[in-house]
């Protein structure tokens, strides 16, 4: 995957420093598959996990019907909005063994674009959204430093707390996560049940049995 890494250097300094350029190794642990980044707007650095786009591409096979994706919308924990790319490392038998993922932060170009709204809006009373806003709702990509942080940006969306230690979840509220973090492929990377377990207090086979129980109400 090493003989990747000049290409990496190469559109990063053709697309400049507001581009982050990643290299993921798709051979080994996906939680720590990032292997070279050059200019980490995210955040991200080298053993970062792969994203929860990454593990859907690999759990839905897209890369064996597509060579690329383009032109979708990411976010960093940081707050940044990228417009990314990525492009699929396959070897003879055709399968994902690598992706260059292309990251295209915009954020001050909106920022710069809703203020503009914001001064428009003073002299009229026409509500029309413009590209940026309606697009901020139609991320597909989370670009995550660590799987903790998957796990934490998911309760957060549950129960509005990054920190359960003062929080007593109901069952819902645990099966919700689970469902959610299953979902978006989060159980395929190692130690996640682990990980899970851990942060609920609980065994590893209760998460076993939460995700069994979520999978029963699919199938009925």
């Amino acid at each position: 995957m090493k003989q990747y890494i000049p290409i990496v250097d190469f559109i990063a300094e053709i697309l400049g420093e507001k581009c982050e350029v990643v290299l993921h190794d798709l051979r080994g642990d996906l939680n720590k598959s990032v292997i070279y980044i050059k200019n980490s707007l995210s955040g991200r650095t080298i053993g970062s996990p792969a994203t929860d786009l990454l593990v859907d591409i690999l759990n839905k096979k897209i890369y064996k019907r597509k060579n690329y994706l383009t032109n979708y919308k990411s976010r960093s924990e940081n707050g940044k909005k990228f417009k990314s790319s990525s492009f699929f490392i396959k070897n003879s038998d055709n399968e994902l063994i690598g992706m260059i993922c292309v990251n295209i932060d915009y954020s001050e170009e909106l920022m710069m674009f809703n203020k503009l709204e914001e001064f428009l809006e003073q002299f009229s009373k026409v509500n029309n959204k413009d590209f940026y806003n309606k697009e901020q709702s139609d991320e597909i990509e989370n670009l995550y430093g660590t799987v903790d942080n998957i796990i934490e940006d998911t309760i957060y969306k549950v129960t509005g707390h990054y920190n359960l230690d003062n929080v007593k979840l109901k069952k819902d509220d645990r099966l919700k996560i689970v469902s959610i973090l299953n979902e978006r492929g989060f159980f395929t990377l190692k130690e996640s049940i682990s990980q899970v377990a851990t942060i609920f207090n609980m065994s590893e086979v209760s998460i076993y049995k939460y995700i069994q129980e979520i999978k029963n109400k699919e199938d009925e």
